[in-house]
């Protein structure tokens, strides 16, 4: 398995279902011991950390259906001001094309769907994040 160096992401979901320390764990896989992976419940507590954090992560997992209902489409904004450089992947349950098209045009760079595949899905986006032209 490749891993990948000195690379910072941060996961922000409250998802009870998706256990957020299996997605964190699933994520680690592909981050060595330079590297971290952080997970937050709320866009504010993520912003947060970015202001006092010396790097930005280079990826952000932001998931759709926040349990304090902050509308995805401002959270992205707020995400992109607090750290333009950082690649914005967004998991969902909804398979909603529109919606979808939408956020990616609004400035997240992948759509993820939380189904059976999501940890290959999302391990696949992290790769294509990190690639030097996909930010």
């Amino acid at each position: 398995m490749e891993t990948l160096e000195n690379y910072n992401l941060f996961i922000i979901t409250t998802d009870i279902k998706l256990n957020k320390e299996s997605l964190r764990n699933e994520l680690e896989k592909y981050i060595n011991k330079t590297g971290s992976v952080h997970t937050f419940e709320t866009v504010k507590s993520c912003i947060d950390a970015l202001d006092i954090s010396d790097t930005n992560p280079e990826i952000i997992v932001l998931d759709y259906m926040l349990s304090n209902n902050k509308n995805t489409l401002f959270a992205i904004d707020d995400i992109i001001i607090a750290s333009p450089k950082s690649c914005v992947i967004i998991i969902s349950e909804e398979v909603n094309m529109p919606s979808a098209i939408k956020i990616l045009k609004y400035g997240a760079q992948e759509y993820v769907l939380k189904d059976q595949f999501l940890f290959q899905h999302l391990s696949a986006s992290v790769k294509k994040c990190l690639q030097p032209s996909a930010v």
